[in-house]
Order: C-alpha cells, then structure tokens, then sequence
C-alpha cells in the first residue's frame, strides 16, 4: 500500500457513504492528504451547501505499511 492507495480508498469509502445519506446529491465531498517522514494523513469532509457536516472520514499510514495482521480498522460514530 502507499499514499496513493490511501488517498483512492478513502475517497471511495466516502463515495459509498454520500450514496447512502438522504439529500446525497446536495452533499459535497472534500478531501486533505498530509504527510510527514513516518506517516501520511487523508481526510474526506462531507458537507452540505448550507456549510452542515455529514460525515469525516480519516486515514492514516505508518511508513513502513504495518502488515495485514497488525492493521487497525475503526469505525466511529456520534450518538
């Protein structure tokens, strides 16, 4: 995996969510890719024109990759 894998699942798993959300076609997607020596950071925003958040999505990869059975796969959401 490197930082572009990253950045397309991320976005993908974004697209998937927008489809499911009422008003999908209202919602604007926006992405940040950041990286530094050890790490690389992407983040999906998922907005309303009305500036109203719907979802975040973060990612992050340890440089190396860690391997498959060391992965940390959470999902989190408010009550």
């Amino acid at each position: 995996m490197n930082d572009e894998t990253l950045a397309k699942m991320t976005a993908e798993i974004a697209e998937v969510l927008r489809t499911h959300i009422p008003g999908a076609e209202l919602v604007t997607l926006r992405s940040e890719i950041a990286a530094s020596k050890s790490k690389t950071f992407a983040q999906i925003f998922g907005f309303t024109p009305g500036a109203r958040g719907v979802f975040t999505i973060s990612s992050e990869l340890t440089h190396p990759p860690p391997t498959p059975s060391k992965l940390n796969l959470r999902c989190t959401t408010t009550k």
